[in-house]
């Protein structure tokens, strides 16, 4: 080979690996404090893509064939002392025929590991009459640690982008003086 062909050869095998990074899907990370005042919330939102794939029961695999975004969360000591604190994970995607009150097209799964370990998963198949093309999870109080948040197809012949939405909202701890006469 000469060697105005190798590095033709080589030239192009590096443009196909820098492609192949730029394409390649990465988990998304934020590192965010949860709110620690009643009435303060926090919004992350960011968009993916539930690979297409087929016959998926139950949770996500933590694998190629899930878009996973990455949640570092810090709780303060005592923050839980002072507020109660909703975690919603949505995630919602265009469905025509859900649209219309049929069986979605896309058959989604959303999945929520804390530290590794599944804490809940919701395939949009479950309730599919009241999913209209989107599925949400509430944590209560969340403990402090990595969360992974995985969308899968449970069934879909398409790859289907979605959106994705955390929101923490911080309210009031019942009977913590802050009624009248406490």
């Amino acid at each position: 080979m000469t060697r105005r062909l190798r590095a033709m050869a080589t030239s192009a095998a590096l443009s196909v690996l820098t492609l192949a990074m730029v394409a390649s899907p990465q988990p998304e990370r934020h590192e965010i404090t949860v709110p620690s005042s009643p009435g303060d919330s926090l919004l992350i939102e960011w968009e993916g893509v539930a690979p297409a794939g087929a016959k998926i029961t139950g949770e996500c695999p933590q694998d190629a064939t899930t878009d996973l975004h990455t949640i570092v969360l810090t709780v303060p000591d005592g923050s839980y002392d002072r507020v109660d604190v909703a975690a919603k994970v949505t995630i919602a995607w265009q469905d025509d025929l859900a649209d219309l009150g049929l069986p979605p097209l896309q058959d989604l799964i959303l999945t929520v590991w804390h530290d590794g370990v599944t804490i809940i998963y919701r395939d949009v198949m479950e309730n599919w009459r009241e999913a209209d093309s989107r599925i949400e999870v509430v944590l209560n109080n969340p403990p402090t640690g990595t969360y992974a948040i995985g969308v899968c197809a449970g069934e879909s012949h398409v790859d289907t982008p979605f959106t994705g939405a955390l929101v923490m909202a911080a309210g009031a701890v019942p009977g913590n003086g802050s009624g009248a006469g406490e």
